[in-house]
Parts: structure tokens; sequence; C-alpha cells
């Protein structure tokens, strides 16, 4: 009996919630021949079911250990009715650690996507401790294993001169967040980007944790210093408990003549075109690590950003002339970073490093750095005997 499967996509914790990442690896998978998927039970996969030609459940289980384990045994049975196979695990923030120790199952080879915190941003010292050791330990077991390949969205990580010795080049960098709105001559766009007044936007989930708040007090400030600045806010409510205080801090604000704001789901053309319109935006996020789709947006419209001292945000800023970082992480920090943007804004459009930080973010160039990774020849498996 023969079998053509040649890659397994391992759906695991978190990643079974991230659409875009199943969405580019399955994309990316569909000429390795026949694709299943791996999760366990609780992973909804309704939306992909149809786009693989099998899908294999485990039970769930409570703690990172459990979870790990059960993986583990789910893998090693598929590997042992399927000689070649590759797995593409898009893990948990320990996945990586725990398969590459292990090493593949037999007669297979690994290509782990690590989606753990990322390790030198983290606030409180234990836990950047026990982060930083979990990204070496992780490296150390990739370089011990010419079958595993480990992809981290850390740009720092993949940077570290310690990781890349002892993973020897086998953890790379998997670009992220990605930009699915990019033309295909993003390239060749004219850096002319003239906004008729000073106008600041605020967008995305209006939450506590992505700085709602701390964004309408400064911008009570803001339009005491500037009243001709609007400033305007396009997302929707959290459906939590701050939900009734940041409502009615928006309502306050709107009645104030502060802000404007425009409530509810928008469609990624509204976007583009609010941020055709402004001179400047304002990300201050609260305990936030990574990077946001969000800067990628502003960077692909040339429209310069304000964002927190900490956090991958603030090193791409920084690195790549993006906009401005607070000088202090509170709301005088984002009201100074505003008030440098929308005084000289042709200057830092000038100066943004707009196409070395968009280089690999589009989806062309994430499927095909996938691609790369994964066996491109259908070639028929033979099943083991039972």
């Amino acid at each position: 009996m023969s079998v053509e499967v040649t890659t397994a996509i391992v759906c695991r914790g978190s990643s079974g919630h991230h659409p875009l990442l199943l969405d580019l690896a399955l994309e990316a998978a569909a000429t390795s021949g026949d694709v299943h998927l791996i999760a366990s039970k609780d992973v909804d996969l309704s939306a992909v079911a149809d786009r693989v030609a099998g899908v294999v459940r485990y039970q769930s289980q409570h703690g990172r250990l459990a979870a790990s384990l059960a993986e583990r045994f789910a893998l090693q049975a598929f590997a042992k009715r399927h000689l070649g196979v590759t797995f593409l695990v898009l893990g948990g923030e320990d996945a990586a650690l725990v398969a590459t120790v292990a090493g593949p199952p037999r007669g297979s080879t690994c290509v782990f996507v690590s989606m753990r915190p990322h390790a030198l941003r983290l606030e409180r010292p234990l836990g950047r401790w026990k982060a930083r050791a979990l990204e070496v330990a992780t490296a150390v077991a990739a370089g011990r294993s010419p079958r595993v390949t480990v992809l981290t969205l850390d740009p720092a990580a993949a940077a570290d001169p310690v990781i890349e010795k002892v993973s020897r080049g086998r953890l790379r960098l998997l670009r992220d967040p990605l930009y699915e709105g990019l033309p295909a001559d993003w390239q060749l766009q004219s850096i002319e980007h003239a906004p008729d007044g000073a106008r600041v936007l605020f967008f995305g989930s209006l939450s506590r944790r992505k700085g709602t708040l701390d964004m309408l007090e400064a911008a009570r400030q803001v339009k005491r210093k500037r009243p001709d600045c609007r400033i305007e806010l396009l997302g929707s409510l959290p459906t939590g408990p701050d939900r009734p205080e940041i409502e009615a801090a928006i309502s306050a604000a709107v009645a104030d003549g502060v802000a404007t704001a425009e409530l509810g789901r928008f469609s990624t053309g509204t976007l583009q075109e609010r941020l055709a319109d402004a001179t400047a935006v304002a990300l201050p996020y609260r305990n936030h690590h990574g990077s946001s789709g969000a800067l990628v947006n502003c960077v692909a419209a040339r429209v310069p950003v304000v964002v927190p001292p900490r956090g991958l945000m603030a090193d791409e800023v920084r690195q790549y002339a993006l906009g401005e970082v607070c000088e202090s992480d509170d709301i005088e920090g984002v009201c100074s970073g505003l008030a440098k943007l929308i005084e000289s804004p042709d200057r830092y459009r000038r100066h943004m490093r707009r196409d070395e930080y968009l280089v690999g973010r589009t989806r062309p160039e994430a499927v095909g750095f996938l691609r790369s990774l994964l066996p491109q020849q259908r070639s028929p498996c033979l099943a083991k005997p039972t």
C-alpha cells in the first residue's frame, strides 16, 4: 500500500487561532504533495479542513507538559504510518523546545515556528531569564539535530551571535507580522504624502491594553496646544469589563470636540483611506512586547508613528527611523512624541527606511520562504507494516 503524504502541519496552542500563519503554511505546503493537519480536539479547523487530504486529532490536555507529550505521541503515531514526512509545527511558546530536545520522530524532519515571547523585552527579570533560557536551549537542541529547523519571530534572537553559533544556522527568522495589502509595485510608490492639516489617527482594538484611555487623555493635551489638530479614532470597542469605562471616555472626548470616533469593524480599504489623510499615528500600547500589524500598515502608507519606549516596536522604530519612541512610558511621553511628528511630518517621511523595513513582509515572500523548507516533489511513501 502506498500513502502519498509529504507534509503534516501541526496546529498547537495559540497557533490554532493564528489564521494567517496557518493559511500561509497551507499555501506553502500545497506544492509538496498531499497535506494533512494534526491538532488537538480543541483547535477549530473548520475553515481549512477542506484544503487538506486529512485531519488527525488527539485528545486535548491541560498544562504545557501534558499537551506537549500528547502532541509528541500523535506525531510518532503519524510517522509510523508514513515514511519521510515533514512536520511543520506551528507551536506554542514551548513547542519548539520540547520537540527539538526529543528530536523529530524517526524517519521524519521538522520545521518549528516558535510563538514564544520576545525574551529580552519582558519586564519581569524572572520571566526574562526563563525566556532567555528557553531561547538558548531551543537553539542548542536545533543545532544538535540536522533534521530540525526552528523559525523564530524575534529578529533579536535571529541576529544573536550566541544563538547563531549554537543552532548551527538552524534557527532562522520568519518576518512577523506580515502585510497582505501591499501592492506589487510598492517599492515604486512616490514618497509624496500631503494630508490636509495635522491629523492624528488611532486605530485598531480600542482596548485598555492598546492604550485607548492614555490616547484620549493625550488627545486633550494635544488639542490645547494645537487646536487645529484633528484626532480620529477608528476601531471596535472591547467586549470585556473595561468596555463601559472606555465607551464613556470616548463619548466624552467626542462631545468635548477633542476627537472624532468611527466605531465598529473596518475594512482594509477604509484604513488605507484614513492613513492617506493622516499626519501621524499613535500606538501607545501597554504590556506589548512584540511587533504589530498596525505598525506595518503605517509604514506601508508612509505615516510616522509614536510608540512606547519598550518592546520590539520601539526597536523597529529606532532601527528603521519610523517615527518617535516616547521618552517616558506615560501620557506626557505620548504627547511629546506626537508634537514632534506633527511639527515636521515631511522630515520623518523622508528619513523613514520604509523599503528596508517592508522587505520580506509580503505574502508571496513568506510563502516562498516556508516553501523552501518543505519537500517539493510528490513521492509515494510506503506504509510501514503494522
